[in-house]
């Protein structure tokens, strides 16, 4: 709960200060919203740890392979990339290119999970034969 109150004040003076700043220079708005995001990430490190931690102890019961977790991973760092490019995109004006960003990234969580979905379409494949 801490970290939330933490991450949300960092967002908000991140949002004031952009504000701020976009009235006499906005050319420096898109600089000062990834400093924010930089310090929200930066913040939000603790609860990012916590989360992964997690995911390995569930994953180290080998009820479900290690691999999984690694690509639960990239997609996650696949999706959180995109949407901050996606969003900077928008910001600028540029809603073409935030589709784009977003489109292709999809594209590439896919391609990293197909993998696991051949492997579970051949386990339902095995379990109907069997």
């Amino acid at each position: 709960m801490e970290e939330i109150i933490k991450i949300s004040a960092v967002a908000v003076i991140g949002a004031v200060c952009a504000i701020l700043i976009k009235q006499y220079r906005p050319e420096l708005t898109v600089f000062v919203q990834l400093a924010g995001f930089i310090a929200v990430l930066s913040v939000g490190t603790v609860t990012v740890t916590k989360v992964i931690s997690y995911c390995e102890n569930v994953f180290s019961q080998e009820i479900i392979d290690v691999g999984y977790l690694s690509l639960l991973i990239k997609a996650l760092a696949i999706a959180i990339v995109s949407k901050f490019a996606g969003e900077i995109c928008r910001d600028s004006g540029n809603n073409v290119l935030g589709f784009g960003v977003d489109l292709i990234a999809k594209a590439a969580i896919l391609l990293l999970t197909l993998p696991m979905l051949k492997n579970l379409a051949d386990v339902t494949s095995g379990l109907l034969k069997g």
